[in-house]
């Protein structure tokens, strides 16, 4: 009987179900530096084993990864998979997406006149050039400078511009905003 139905199930398209363990849901955190130089961060299992989790090309704060009959092992069940969220851990860089965001700190001075300046970027120093009459709510991109994508090509680096005062106040300074804001007479 067993033999007919299973030849029954084959015709007609249907097989019988293997039944399957739970899948293993944890997260793993990483640095922009680790997915750059494709580290292989570990996760444990609750049996103890040790799963090296592919980090490369395509990953990014979010990014989930699955593994393969990686997770909860039952006797007489099909081995479960291993679902491992990335995180991305706080650091010099922000993640969004496959872009990285960095804050770049300029002078009033250089804002306003604008000036040329050097970054560190995720792979070196990069020149930038800062625009005049530049405010805090301006950003310069750096293409190519970001993660990689699946496809091979790469986000961009996004500098937030950051107005800074002096560390000491400076009389000169302090009269003129004086009298941009309540008018210069003579």
């Amino acid at each position: 009987a067993a033999l007919i139905s299973a030849i029954i199930r084959r015709i007609r398209g249907s097989r019988a179900k293997v039944e399957k363990a739970p899948d293993l849901a944890t997260e793993i955190t990483v640095t922009v530096e680790d997915i750059l130089n494709r580290v292989r961060p570990t996760i444990e299992t609750p049996e103890g084993q040790t799963i090296r989790v592919p980090i490369g090309a395509g990953t990014t704060d979010g990014q989930v990864i699955r593994l393969k009959e990686a997770g909860y092992r039952i006797e007489n069940l099909k081995r479960g998979d291993a679902v491992v969220t990335v995180r991305v851990a706080p650091g010099r860089f922000r993640v969004d997406g496959f872009d990285l965001k960095v804050d770049l700190p300029v002078t009033i001075e250089n804002a306003v006149l604008g000036c040329e300046m050097t970054i560190e970027g995720p792979t070196g120093p990069l020149p930038v050039t800062v625009p005049a009459w530049s405010g805090s709510d301006q950003t310069i991109r750096i293409e190519g400078e970001g993660l990689t994508k699946e496809t091979g090509e790469r986000g961009d680096l996004i500098a937030e511009i950051r107005l800074l005062l002096w560390e000491k106040p400076d009389a000169k300074m302090i009269d003129l905003m004086r009298s941009l804001r309540e008018g210069l007479y003579l």
